[in-house]
């Protein structure tokens, strides 16, 4: 049974987690002091305003004492509390009043604690001190950021090849049936197959459709096969987006090549 207010009863049961918190590293005095509170698991799953009205009355190394009394009676006993456990509640009033010896208690906590929430209420990080738990967060949160950094970086690249493609339909558009599109097209067809391929590729003015079909068809399964994973992987950036014809074809051909790739005894017999 979960009570939502102690009772002047309760008030004993504080007392004796105090008791328990001042006996500190004396584990087996501890042990002996919370004998009576080994199956009151329902404790430590009290509401944050209970352990505040209980705080309330508790002078600084009292509410000190409670803390630690607390961790050893949930870590003793396994009792339940996770992320609502008490003494992260009563920790919560330590950090309110803010006593001078706050790092110590807390590093006393995060040593003793097997619950991967106290003291703080998130998660700490498995840290079995406070130097521990400083280097984790900040790793933590510098691993936050520099995800948020890569998807704005990825969404900025995304937003510029976006641009940059509907600059090229429209340069297209403009100039597929004009003498540049056919001064374009005998330039381009004057030069081996390679230059044309690497034409394609590093070409930034135009859309791939601007190009001759006839690449496309040359890029066999078996020409894809023998160019280098680098080529391949920015003719595919190149082809990303919607294709039709030959090029949705060549496409379709360079997904196959790297999937057969990267994992071969998927296509063997």
């Amino acid at each position: 049974m979960t009570i939502n207010r102690m009772s002047r009863v309760e008030r004993e049961a504080v007392e004796l987690l105090i008791a328990a918190g001042l006996a500190g590293d004396e584990l087996a005095v501890a042990s002996r002091i919370l004998v009576p509170l080994r199956t009151r698991d329902e404790l430590n799953r009290q509401s944050p305003s209970c352990w505040r009205e209980q705080c309330a009355t508790l002078d600084d190394a009292s509410v000190d004492s409670l803390a630690r009394g607390l961790v050893i009676a949930e870590k003793l006993y396994g009792w339940a509390g996770g992320s609502v456990a008490a003494a992260i509640w009563v920790y919560q009033e330590l950090e309110r009043r803010q006593p001078a010896d706050l790092e110590v208690t807390t590093d006393w906590l995060l040593r003793k604690t097997a619950n991967t929430y106290v003291p703080f209420g998130t998660s700490n990080f498995g840290a079995k001190s406070l130097p521990d738990y400083m280097v984790l967060a900040t790793r933590h949160s510098s691993k936050i950021m520099r995800g948020i950094a890569e998807q704005h970086t990825q969404k900025d690249m995304a937003d510029v090849l976006r641009r940059q493609r509907a600059e090229q339909r429209k340069r297209a558009a403009e100039e597929r049936r004009t003498a540049l599109r056919q001064d374009f097209l005998m330039v381009l067809s004057s030069k081996p197959i390679s230059a044309q391929l690497l034409q394609l590729v590093d070409d930034s003015l135009y859309p791939v459709e601007f190009h001759p079909t006839c690449l496309a068809y040359h890029l066999t399964t078996d020409v894809i096969r023998s160019l280098d994973e680098a080529l391949k992987g920015r003719l595919l950036i190149r082809l990303k987006g919607k294709r039709r014809g030959p090029w949705a074809a060549l496409k379709k051909r360079l997904r196959t090549s790297c999937v057969f790739r990267s994992n071969p005894a998927r296509h063997s017999d």
